[in-house]
C-alpha cells in the first residue's frame, strides 16, 4: 500500500506544491532548514513573538497549496494568543527539497520534531523551547496526527486540528477522486489519520467550519470521536465558515485558540 500511496499518479492528484525563495531573516523572522533524510531538507519559518523566550512555540503544518511564507501577515494574529509560530513546508514546497510522498507526511514530522527541538534549545532557551503546541491544518492534519501520536514527543503539551480529516480513504476517493482496486478502507487504515488519532494522549482542540465542502465538518467530528474518551478534547464549530475563509471568523477562531492554549489541564 505504501507503494500505491506514493505512486506518481496518486501523488500528482494529491499535492499542489508551490516554490519560493528563502526570505531574509530579521529579529522577528527566522528561516529553518532541517535535513530529515539523506539529501532531503525541509524548510520553514519561525515567526517570533515580541518576547519569544516567554511563550510556547506552535509547530504548525499548513494546508495543501500553502507555504510557510504565506503566514507572514497572519502570524501576528497567532502571537495574540501567546505563541511563537513555526510553520513548516512539505517536501518540494517552498524551499524544501525531496520528492513528494504521502507517507513522508507521516514520517518527516518525527525527524523534524527532534531537529527543531534541538535548534530551539540553542537559539531560544526558555518556555519557547520547553513547551510545544502542535497544530495541523487541512492536509497538515496528517503531520499533526502522526507526530501527535509519537510517544517520544515529550514537550508537545497540546494539539490543534483545524479543518482537518480523520479518514484517509474518504480523502483519497471523495476529494481527490482516486479510485484504485488496492485502495480500500482496510488497506489504507495503517496510514489513515484516525489510526494515529486513536493514540493521542494530549489535550486536543478541533476547529472546523460548518460550510466546509473540501473537508466536511463530519471529518472534524471523526477526529473528535477517534481521540480516546479519557483525553481532554474540545470541538469548536464555526458557523458559516468554509475551508479557506475560516480565519476571517477572527473572534471565534482565535478566541477558541487563545482559551485552549491558556487553559490548564
Amino acid at each position: 500500500m505504501k507503494k500505491i500511496l506514493n505512486d506518481p499518479g496518486v501523488v500528482s492528484q494529491v499535492f499542489f506544491p508551490r516554490k519560493c525563495q528563502k526570505p531574509q531573516e530579521n529579529d522577528e523572522l527566522r528561516v529553518l532548514n532541517f535535513e530529515v533524510e539523506k539529501e532531503v531538507q525541509l524548510g520553514g519559518i519561525v515567526y517570533l513573538h515580541e518576547h519569544p523566550h516567554n511563550y510556547p512555540t506552535m509547530m504548525y503544518f499548513h494546508g495543501n497549496g500553502e507555504l510557510s511564507l504565506d503566514y507572514l501577515q497572519i502570524a501576528p494574529l497567532f502571537h495574540t494568543v501567546g505563541v511563537n509560530l513555526a510553520v513548516f513546508d512539505f517536501r518540494a514546497y517552498g524551499f524544501s527539497t525531496g520528492d513528494l510522498s504521502y507517507t513522508a507526511l507521516l514520517k518527516d514530522p518525527i525527524s523534524l520534531y527532534h531537529k527543531f527541538k534541538e535548534w530551539m534549545e540553542t537559539e531560544y532557551p526558555g518556555k519557547s523551547a520547553r513547551e510545544f503546541i502542535l497544530m495541523g491544518r487541512s492536509l497538515g492534519s496528517a503531520c499533526a496526527s502522526a507526530l501527535g501520536a509519537y510517544p517520544e514527543a515529550k514537550i508537545i503539551t497540546k494539539i490543534v486540528f483545524e479543518s482537518g480529516y480523520s479518514n484517509l480513504y474518504d480523502l483519497m476517493t471523495r476529494l481527490f477522486m482516486i479510485h484504485h482496486p488496492q485502495i480500500t478502507e482496510e488497506s489504507v487504515a495503517p496510514y489513515s489519520n484516525h489510526t494515529y488519532q486513536e493514540k493521542i494522549t494530549k489535550p486536543t482542540l478541533i476547529i472546523h467550519g460548518s460550510r466546509d465542502t473540501i473537508i466536511p465538518i463530519s471529518q472534524g467530528r471523526l477526529i473528535f470521536d477517534s481521540i480516546p474518551s479519557d483525553v481532554p478534547k474540545q470541538f469548536v464549530k464555526i458557523d458559516g465558515a468554509t475551508h479557506n475563509d475560516i480565519l476571517m471568523f477572527n473572534s471565534e477562531y482565535f478566541g477558541s485558540l487563545r482559551e485552549f492554549i491558556n487553559r490548564e489541564f
